[in-house]
């Protein structure tokens, strides 16, 4: 068994057209997408596990989600509080990048001589 990524996408255009239930997924999508997106890739996970269970498949698939055609393009500048929370999509330029460095906010501690842990220090 071997475990597998993969990346979904998702037309936003083509899922507007659905109707079924189209113009209220797209609502949903973009108007409340921090509140629903974890659901939405629950039930894409489902979805995976019920083909490869069909096709005798023992692989392990994480599907992560993407969408495009979201429409109404905006640059970082013109982005506004209201938003957060919201499906968007940007455009620009990447100048620079760095090494994402992660910071330790609190820390677990074992002592060496007694073995005794230390719990929940501030850095």
């Amino acid at each position: 068994m071997k475990d597998e990524r993969t990346h979904f996408m998702i037309d936003l255009h083509h899922l507007n057209q659905n109707e079924l239930c189209g113009d209220y997924l797209h609502m949903i999508l973009l108007n409340k997408f921090y509140e629903f997106y974890p659901t939405f890739e629950r039930a894409t996970q489902q979805f995976v596990q019920h083909i490869n269970k069909t096709r005798d498949s023992k692989d392990k698939v994480h599907v992560t989600l993407g969408f495009y055609n979201v429409g109404n393009e905006q640059t970082i500048r013109e982005l506004k509080a209201f938003q957060i929370g919201r499906l968007i999509s940007l455009q620009g330029t990447i100048t620079r990048t760095t090494e994402v460095r992660p910071e330790l906010m609190s820390g677990t501690f074992k002592c060496l001589e007694c073995n005794a842990f230390v719990q929940n220090v501030m850095q």
